[in-house]
């Protein structure tokens, strides 16, 4: 049985068994939109059925931070056209990463050891689960320490070393969650 809400004059069908799900962005339709859009194809999307955001590839950052990897877009999910169409989001996020020790994590593809000692290679950004098993969906970012304040750079450096820190960020959105 599916519920009908009526928000203003579109219609919007919600299942009470909602679901998340997460890829990459193949079209410029799957994008959020806005007038702090960031987004762009090949970038990731997850969304459910409350929220959508967008985190970017590896590379550097297009919004104030230094590399891809975080949060550069976010919205709410809004009620589809009557034709069925998306409608234009309103994306005014900016942008969210991790940090640690004052370093950014420097998204890139990695070497690593798996749980039997092999090095494997693994992408910078990966979906590890698209939510289609009903769990929540999960993309995975690998990254290496990168310099978000120079000025710290040389006193955080010697302080601790974070050339042999290899960085994972799991951002999880589960089905009917409102957060990340």
């Amino acid at each position: 049985i599916l519920g009908v809400v009526l928000t203003g004059t579109m219609l919007s069908c919600e299942s009470p068994e909602a679901t998340s799900y997460a890829k990459m962005v193949e079209t410029p339709d799957e994008l959020i939109g806005g007038p702090g859009a960031l987004g762009m194809v090949g970038d990731y999307l997850l969304s459910n059925n409350k929220i959508r955001v967008i985190i970017q590839d590896k590379g550097w950052s297009r919004g104030f931070g230094v590399f891809g990897g975080g949060i550069i877009d976010a919205d709410i999910v809004r009620p589809r056209g009557r034709d069925g169409s998306l409608p234009a989001g309103k994306d005014n996020f900016g942008e969210g990463f991790p940090v640690f020790f004052m370093k950014a994590f420097d998204v890139e593809d990695q070497r690593i050891r798996d749980e039997n000692g092999e090095i494997i290679e693994v992408k910078g950004i990966e979906v590890i689960n698209d939510g289609s098993n009903g769990e929540p969906a999960v993309i995975r970012t690998y990254a290496n320490a990168g310099n978000f304040m120079t000025l710290m750079a040389d006193v955080l450096d010697n302080a601790v070393d974070t050339t042999k820190i290899h960085f994972e960020t799991d951002f999880i959105l589960a089905p009917g969650d409102r957060h990340v």
